[in-house]
């Protein structure tokens, strides 16, 4: 499991990045992680006051930091951050898409509404990232990166959850098709699928018990941090992964890989109940 801060020796070359969804939680690990690899970073949020935070704390520690504050969902905001952020920093090398929620029901109630929100803000807001910024890296011939946070929710069945699901698993295969319409401009599209990582929503009085009994079915022990995240993301971001595109790669602590039989519903190290 990661830590919150960025291993030493890893720098970015001069890298102007865009991360979307900079508030609490993977955004801010990502924006962060980008500013002290050498990175500047214009932080995008729906909440002003969010995105504000993330940069004033990448200038207290020596980075270059830009606000911005836009609903992804709406294309004219998505057109508006794109040239926003080639103002403030002359061009776009990478570009991660944090932005996500799951609006949870079960497929025999699941209404027009929830299903429709579930699509908007977990596939439709990546789509128009992908059109909008690939269209600026393509006109200004920059080799970028583009890099959107899927979920392993994408990679099989998820009871309760499955409008979500369904549009992570369609941003997946977005993600392969732009690797294959992208390439050829040497723009890299990839994702990454996080299992149970241990955010600043998962902190409630509520989800306690829940967040404690997924760490335990969790081979490597326990819910990963957001900057596990981060660090694959600015990884994918970096010239490091110059070759890898069209890849969605999971980040779970294996437990994607527990043969569910076990025990009858989880896996449990040897000798523990």
């Amino acid at each position: 499991m990661g830590t919150d801060s960025v291993r030493s020796g890893f720098r970015l070359k001069p890298t102007a990045a865009v991360v979307v969804g900079a508030g609490p939680g993977l955004g801010r690990s990502c924006a962060l992680t980008l500013a002290r690899s050498g990175a500047e970073v214009f932080c995008v949020d729906i909440d002003r006051e969010c995105a504000t935070s993330v940069a004033e704390e990448i200038r207290g520690v020596g980075g270059a930091a830009f606000p911005f504050s836009g609903d992804m969902v709406v294309r004219a905001d998505v057109d508006r951050m794109v040239s926003e952020a080639v103002a403030a920093l002359g061009r776009i090398d990478a570009c991660i898409d944090v932005v996500g929620w799951s609006f949870r029901d079960d497929i025999r109630t699941m209404d027009d509404e929830t299903w429709d929100r579930n699509f908007a803000l977990n596939l439709r807001h990546s789509f128009y990232i992908t059109q909008i910024v690939g269209r600026q890296m393509i006109d200004s011939r920059t080799r970028g990166s583009i890099v959107h946070v899927s979920s392993v929710s994408s990679l099989g069945g998820h009871a309760g959850n499955s409008g979500y699901a369904a549009a992570k698993a369609a941003l997946n295969s977005l993600v392969r098709t732009a690797s294959v319409e992208y390439g050829p401009h040497g723009i890299r599209v990839n994702a990454v699928a996080p299992g149970t990582i241990d955010t600043p929503r998962l902190h409630t009085p509520a989800t306690e018990e829940r967040r404690k009994a997924l760490g335990r079915s969790v081979p490597l022990g326990g819910q990963g941090v957001p900057q596990d995240i981060a660090n694959l993301a600015i990884f994918l971001a970096s010239d490091l992964a110059g070759y890898i595109s069209g890849q969605v790669i999971v980040v779970d602590g294996a437990v994607s890989n527990v043969f569910p039989l076990i025990d009858g519903v989880t896996w449990r190290p040897a000798g523990e109940s």
